[in-house]
């Protein structure tokens, strides 16, 4: 009976599908034809009813084929509802109802967007219609997903299935404690991949409504997206070095399919590539206002990409009693209660859960995307400029990401002291305040003509420089895997104790390249040639205190036992200087912009007074 309903319900589904997307497509591609018939609405209905149907049989096969549920009454002890009971006629009605739920949604999501996003001549209110199914298909949608799978939760095995491996033996399927081995393709970046196409999707729909054209995205997705995903990956290994590394083979510095991905270092890579080519490759296009538009849309990506973490059983906090999640799905608390972080201890106590971090910053990034591109888009329309959005992007994050961090399991901390995510959060909040400030004083006094007031906002940005010493800038580990005795040095304690002469150094050279900017502001002003080189010698020195911040880590004078990490302080007047240096080429050019502006105007002159004459 089982192997019967599983057939109809195939039958139904593909059937339905198929019918479903050969009209909508035809309807989608008639430029004639600008609205749906009556027969056209009711063949519709009938595909959505077959759908709706068809999954409805696809479970009710699932359940047939388990006659055993019937006998599972209530959660077994390694359950974090070890002991409760178990309605299986509930669940049993659940999963069919969601199935029909999630069927009929899917049908309508499909038909609405298609037919919203692509159908360009249309009768305006078959349009409003069809917008409206689209924006309540997608509730539906979830809510589908919600009741089958919670229908389904009770006879699940945990942790879930989080990737699947072709092996000599074929298909096998693995677990986040598991793997099988031979060619394995995890969820984890199969998820990210979702994410990552997603903001392509969007952004690419956003571009179409002002350039008329498909595939501008195209070629700066396939430059940023891997750009993104090394940043990623050398991010982490550079921030996690002590703790996973170290003291392993250097292959394992490659493994990103068993996680190991940080957002803040891909993000910042994949949208730094993503700018330089629309800049330099898509001339045609304001990239200022594109990356307005597509910015936002990496927050719907790392919504999508932190599932992966689900997947993975990682990026937990700490434990906590279940009665307060309870809320949630059962599959989801069920995941939570299991994690990777100790293999000696993979399940938290009875009765407790792992709070699910990566489902908070997945809606709080979702949150983001909408007050950027709707309340920073639409309603600050009138004060703000390009690049602003960009900035939020930056500011958003690295708040949610500042809040979310001492909330984290210290098994997944990046760092010895969890000091390089938090660094980065700050750091991702000052990029964003500088991207902001920064484009509303270009805009504003480039107009003017009065470049020579940029090398004063480099200046300003190293002046922090000489506070963030005050707090913990250095971290010495007795054990080079960071797991021994954890020590953490104020700036400047080093600065002036002799054991960090590189580090004095690149102070020394931060504090003589905000004077040199200072200097260029005033020399600008009386001679623009004499300006332009000390602004490049004030942007070189910001640099190299950048570098020998960087490279004073593992160089200056430590006893050999202890492993040396970067914290607070000196990872922010490092970023900070080299962040005043980028600015400083930035304004270089705008220098140059001007004066080439200033000798055209001059040209014509001339030639006025010289025919003048003649």
């Amino acid at each position: 009976m089982s192997v019967l309903f599983l057939i109809l319900g195939l039958v139904l589904v593909l059937g339905g599908l198929a019918f479903l997307i050969k009209d909508t497509y035809s309807f989608a591609k008639n430029r004639i034809l600008l609205k749906l018939e009556k027969k056209a609405f009711v063949k519709g209905i009938v595909y959505l009813v077959a759908l709706a149907v068809g999954f409805s049989f696809l479970f009710l096969s699932l359940f047939l084929a388990h006659p055993e549920w019937q006998n599972v009454l209530e959660h077994p002890s390694s359950s974090v509802y070890a002991g409760e009971k178990i309605n299986y006629v509930g669940n049993y009605v659940l999963a069919l109802l969601g199935g029909f739920v999630f069927g009929a949604a899917l049908g309508l999501f499909i038909v609405s967007f298609w037919i919203h996003m692509f159908k360009e001549e249309i009768d305006p209110k078959q349009k409003r219609l069809f917008s409206l199914l689209w924006y309540l298909s997608i509730p539906a949608l979830i809510g589908g997903i919600w009741m089958w799978s919670e229908g389904l939760a009770d006879y699940l095995y945990y942790p879930l299935v989080n990737g699947i491996s072709i092996t000599g033996n074929g298909f096998e399927i693995s677990t986040s404690r598991s793997n099988p081995g031979g060619f394995h393709v995890a969820f984890y970046g199969v998820i990210i991949l979702l994410g990552a196409l997603l903001c392509l999707f969007l952004g690419e729909q956003r571009i179409y409504k002002r350039y008329h054209k498909r595939g501008l995205m195209e070629l700066i997705f396939v430059l940023a997206f891997p750009a993104g995903i090394l940043g990623a990956r050398v991010w982490y290994v550079v921030g996690n070095w002590s703790r996973e590394f170290a003291h392993r083979d250097f292959y394992h510095v490659f493994e990103i399919w068993n996680g190991g991905l940080t957002i803040l270092g891909g993000a910042f890579f994949g949208i730094f590539v993503g700018f330089l080519a629309q800049k330099y490759i898509r001339k045609n296009m304001d990239a200022r206002w594109v990356a307005d538009e597509c910015v936002p849309t990496v927050l719907i990506g790392q919504a999508v990409g932190r599932w992966g973490n689900f997947f993975n059983n990682e990026v937990y906090g700490n434990a906590v009693s279940v009665n307060g999640w309870r809320w949630l799905p059962t599959w989801l608390v069920e995941q939570m209660h299991i994690s990777t972080a100790s293999a000696a201890n993979p399940t938290a106590g009875a009765g407790q859960i792992y709070v699910p971090l990566f489902l908070i910053e997945s809606c709080l990034s979702i949150a983001g995307y909408f007050l950027l591109q709707y309340g920073v888009g639409k309603a600050l329309r009138k004060w703000t400029r390009g690049g602003d959005r960009v900035g939020g992007y930056f500011v958003w994050y690295g708040i949610v990401r500042m809040i979310m961090e001492p909330f984290r399991d210290t098994d997944f901390n990046m760092g010895t002291d969890n000091a390089w995510s938090i660094c980065n959060s700050l750091i991702y909040i000052l990029i964003g305040m500088v991207i902001i400030a920064s484009v509303h004083l270009h805009d504003y006094y480039l107009a003017k003509k009065k470049a020579g007031f940029f090398p004063l906002i480099s200046a300003i940005m190293i002046l922090p420089t000489f506070l963030f010493p005050l707090l913990p800038s250095l971290t010495t580990s007795t054990d080079k895997d960071g797991t021994g005795t954890v020590i953490s040095y104020q700036g400047y304690e080093l600065l002036f104790g002799g054991k960090t002469p590189l580090f004095l150094t690149a102070f020394i050279l931060i504090a003589a390249a905000m004077v040199c900017f200072v200097v260029s502001f005033f020399v600008l002003r009386k001679n623009q040639k004499a300006g332009f080189y000390t602004l490049l010698g004030a942007t070189i020195v910001s640099f190299l205190g950048t570098v020998f911040y960087l490279v004073g880590k593992n160089a200056n004078s430590f006893e050999s036992s202890l492993y040396i990490n970067l914290s607070y302080g000196f990872i922010l007047c490092a970023a900070f200087a080299l962040a005043a240096s980028v600015f400083g080429l930035i304004y270089l050019r705008d220098t140059k912009k001007l004066e080439k502006a200033a000798s055209n105007e001059e040209t014509p002159k001339k030639e006025e007074v010289s025919h003048e004459a003649n």
